[in-house]
């Protein structure tokens, strides 16, 4: 059974404990509501995805990130008080930008 596997059979069967961290993707968070809400890894080529981004004369297409940018909206307003944004200065020893979306 691999991590995604697990963390599935897990939400599934675990009790309301409003003290209880809940990690899902921004999908799966739909039409849900929390207290708090993390959203992290807001850095280009994550949010939005690489696959998502399209280039002309090296610069993005706007309109390429707009899935995305609904999603992170999605994200955003899963939060009922607190949300945390954050990204990553680096990864793997490599710089990350923060998300221009």
């Amino acid at each position: 059974m691999n991590f995604v596997e697990m963390m599935c059979s897990r939400s599934a069967t675990t009790d309301d404990d409003p003290d209880r961290v809940q990690l899902m993707t921004i999908h799966r968070s739909k039409g849900l509501e929390f207290p708090a809400v993390f959203l992290v890894g807001l850095n280009n080529g994550l949010l939005p995805h690489k696959k998502s981004i399209e280039y002309a004369d090296g610069l993005v297409i706007p309109s390429s990130c707009a899935e995305e940018r609904r999603l992170c909206y999605v994200g955003m307003t899963r939060a009922k008080d607190l949300l945390y944004l954050s990204h990553m200065e680096s990864y793997q020893g490599r710089s990350m930008d923060p998300s221009s979306s």
